[in-house]
């Protein structure tokens, strides 16, 4: 039997509340780790509502309270920049956590790897489950960017992404990424350094998806809306692609579901009976199902996205770009989900199309759960732990 530390800087339930989240919340539920001795640590400035949650897959839960540091630019009181990476946590009460006892320590993120100096103890293997690359969402960003001060920040960023974890690389002895896109990406300038592929899971959705012939779209994009892709994403489909489908008539109804919308979103809503703007939803998966047609118009971001998979699970047909779906083997076009490029009218043209084909729907919905079960099941991720020494 290992003894594992587990580190986050979150309380890790329900696991829905975000990637991070979700990914240590089904290690610790995996069947490897039930036959192991897990701990938790977890860092917060404020008492976590799900604190008091019984977790019977943890021995012990400790919690630090902590204050996350960070540095910016400003010019006359305005920030005007903010380094990914440099930052800091001040624990007050952290002496120096005596981890001598465990055989893994396991960061939930680069974030909480910054506190790794402060752990005694030199028998653990310690792991950061990095999840994506920084640096890739930023390169992809500088492509089509035309404006030299974004250029100019985007570059300052990867820079300090770089620098901050050439840092904490030389502390730790493994990094995991849930793709290999992303962890080819960084073993190009992080090198010697032990570097993994896990991808993550899903869970299976236990209902079957009812398929709907004629009457209203129902269409739903899904995601914490604080994060700049997704935000990006929701602006191209308000903005782009369902003025498109009003100018030819379309019957539809667009469903922005997730997290801490932006306020003009809401505004459009409250104005047009055919965007709904959910906020959090607690039962995701359920309301999800009650699409027609899930699109996905990222087109900057890094790492395998969970919305994908969640919506191959749930078996709701998918329209995609390509970022969207980097980083997900197994992933074709025709065959368990529809590719689209930037062009807004090619998304009005594919909802229409894919809509109105109730037989490529039924194929995609089949196909992208079988997908999911060979593929993209947690369970496959536990075996991943296993098969790439991992947590081993």
């Amino acid at each position: 039997m290992k003894n594992i530390l587990i580190i986050s800087e979150f309380f890790p339930f329900p696991p829905y509340l975000n990637g991070e989240i979700s990914t240590l919340y089904h290690l610790i539920k995996s069947s490897y780790l039930s036959d192991q001795s897990v701990d938790l640590l977890y860092l917060e400035n404020q008492r976590n509502e799900n604190e008091d949650v019984f977790i019977e897959d943890i021995k012990h839960i400790y919690r630090i309270p902590a204050i996350k540091k960070e540095i910016t630019i400003s010019i006359n009181g305005t920030k005007i920049l903010k380094p990914r990476g440099i930052w800091g946590i001040s624990c007050r009460e952290f002496e120096g956590f005596d981890a001598s006892k465990y055989d893994f320590i396991v960061y939930g993120s680069m974030i909480e790897a910054c506190i790794n100096s402060k752990i005694c103890g030199e028998r653990a293997v310690r792991i950061i489950f990095a999840a994506d690359s920084p640096i890739l969402m930023y390169s992809q960003k500088m492509v089509n960017e035309k404006k030299w001060i974004n250029i100019l920040y985007y570059q300052i960023q990867m820079k300090v992404c770089k620098t901050y974890e050439h840092l904490i690389s030389q502390q730790v002895d493994k990094i995991v990424y849930v793709s290999e896109i992303d962890t080819n990406v960084v073993r190009e300038y992080l090198e010697g350094v032990d570097i993994r592929t896990a991808r993550i899971g899903v869970d299976e959705f236990p209902k079957q998806f009812l398929h709907r012939k004629g009457g209203k779209i129902e269409l739903g994009f899904s995601g914490l809306m604080t994060y700049r892709p997704n935000h990006l994403a929701v602006d191209f489909i308000i903005n782009r692609v369902l003025p498109i489908l009003d100018n030819r008539n379309i019957d539809y109804h667009m469903h922005i579901i997730g997290k801490d919308p932006d306020r003009k979103w809401i505004t459009i809503a409250e104005k047009n009976e055919r965007v709904t703007v959910t906020g959090f939803i607690d039962d995701i998966d359920t309301y999800i199902a009650g699409m027609d047609i899930y699109i996905s118009p990222l087109f900057v971001g890094s790492g395998m996205k969970n919305k994908i998979l969640q919506a191959l699970s749930i078996g709701v047909p998918i329209i995609a770009s390509k970022t969207s779906v980097d980083g997900i083997s197994g992933m074709r076009s025709g065959e368990n989900f529809w590719l689209c490029d930037e062009n807004p009218e090619k998304w009005a043209d594919m909802i229409v199309e894919l809509y109105n084909n109730y037989e490529k729907r039924v194929l995609f919905t089949n196909n992208g759960r079988k997908l999911i079960k060979e593929e993209y099941s947690w369970d496959r991720f536990a075996r991943e732990l296993l098969e790439n020494d991992i947590l081993y």
